[in-house]
């Protein structure tokens, strides 16, 4: 059979058990990871750089070429250095972090995150103080182990681990942000169809992976 590239974006941790179980399925087909901000997602997809595409949101100009569906909802967690206040605190309410600086991932990157923290900061009554804005999620976490600040954070992120930071989960409601999965519409792709129905198969297992 004629060897076939699937190229996914997509967090590492989420992939992990569905490249094994498609793998154990249809070895013939090369997998390929790339790791894409949400931003730039969409364009890559249109333009054939991904085959399927995991990120936050769609945008209206792409609607129309592309097809997306919510796999699941992840949660928001806080992310603090082992020397804070609140170190010893398993959950935590956001409200206990008004008084400290915030390193938050690039807006540019990754908009529908950085609003979406903003406004869950807004709804516990502060605006957070940001301090940074780094694009890459180790800069993030090297900056709270540091002493920079403190963070919000999509739960996969604590699958970086870094020593010196924890990962408290939040008590306020409605702390999640949609994952979606998408792909290019109207264009028929066994392989590429096989392994979304493998991700909805698996869908709470890949969920589980995010839980805090």
């Amino acid at each position: 059979m004629l060897k076939t590239d699937l190229v996914v974006a997509l967090a590492r941790a989420a992939v992990r058990d569905g490249f094994r179980a498609f793998r154990k399925r249809q070895p013939e087909v090369g997998l390929a990871l790339k790791d894409i901000d949400p931003a730039h997602q969409p364009e890559a997809l249109v333009n054939r750089v991904i085959d399927i595409g995991f990120t936050r949101s769609v945008p209206a100009q792409f609607r129309r070429a592309l097809s997306s569906e919510v796999l699941f909802r992840e949660p928001v967690i806080a992310a603090i250095p082992r020397g804070h206040a609140l170190a010893s605190q398993q959950t935590i309410q956001l409200a206990q972090l008004a008084g400290d600086r915030f390193v938050l991932y690039s807006r540019q990157n990754a908009p529908d995150l950085f609003d979406t923290i903003v406004a869950l900061c807004k709804k516990a009554k502060f605006s957070p103080h940001i301090a940074d804005s780094p694009n890459l999620w180790q800069s993030v976490l090297t900056m709270i182990e540091a002493g920079e600040g403190v963070s919000l954070v999509p739960a996969c992120v604590q699958q970086l681990r870094s020593s010196g930071v924890l990962f408290p989960s939040l008590s306020d409601r409605g702390c999640h942000l949609d994952v979606i999965v998408a792909w290019r519409r109207y264009e028929p792709d066994a392989i590429r169809d096989s392994f979304l129905a493998l991700l909805q198969k698996n869908r709470s297992g890949i969920e589980r992976l995010m839980q805090p």
